[in-house]
Formats: structure tokens, sequence, C-alpha cells
């Protein structure tokens, strides 16, 4: 019985969060949107914005940051592979 009350006070906690209550300093929302270590301010600004938006943003951001980030590996790759071509002959 306790479990049930407990899986449902989660429930209803998501819901809330997802509907984006109004600002207010808690431990759950300090936690949930200050785990990369942002400030007050950004934490708040990132709260004000929409999930749906927020989901928009992050794809966007990934798709064109990714791409170079692998280009940028590979060359690194590449570097090492030079570097131990020197070293070994």
């Amino acid at each position: 019985m306790a479990l049930d009350d407990k899986k449902a006070s989660a429930i209803a906690l998501e819901e809330l969060i997802y509907k984006k209550a109004a600002w207010s300093v808690s431990l759950l929302h300090l936690h949930d949107f200050m785990k990369a270590d942002l400030s007050q301010e950004y934490a708040q600004f990132l709260y004000n914005i929409p999930k749906a938006e927020q989901d928009k943003i992050f794809r966007k951001v990934d798709w064109r940051l990714c791409p170079m980030l692998a280009v940028l590996y590979l060359i690194s790759h590449l570097e090492q592979l030079v570097i131990d071509a020197k070293n070994t002959s």
C-alpha cells in the first residue's frame, strides 16, 4: 500500500514538473535544474522554457555540434597515428 502511495506521489510530482508550475526554489527544483552546475539565474531561465522548446533546442545543438566534434576526434586520432609512426621509425 505504501509503495502505491509513493508511486502516485512520484507521478503527481512528475506531472507538476512537466506542466511547469510557477518558479519556486525547492530542493527538488534545485536538484533537477542545477545538475550541470548552473547558477540559479540560468536554472530559472531554463525552467521557464517549455519542455517541447527545450527538446527542439537541444536537438538543433546536437545536430550542429556532434558532426564537428566527430571531425575533431578523427583529426586527433590521425595526428596520434602520425606521431606513433614517427616514433617507430
